[in-house]
């Protein structure tokens, strides 16, 4: 991991990054929906992978 992040923690700088970019409120907002589906496919991919 790097500097020891964990997946919260790279969720929060992902987000952030998007959040305090210089696009615009709307494409701001577009964003933020891709990823975060992006994001959910990425989890369910962790989990069917590398079951608990």
């Amino acid at each position: 991991m790097a500097w020891g992040l964990d997946l919260k923690a790279l969720k929060q700088l992902a987000m952030n990054s998007l959040h305090y970019s210089t696009m615009t409120p709307q494409e701001k907002e577009r964003s933020l929906t891709v990823w975060r589906e992006r994001w959910a496919r990425f989890i369910a991919w962790i989990n069917a992978t590398y079951p608990a």
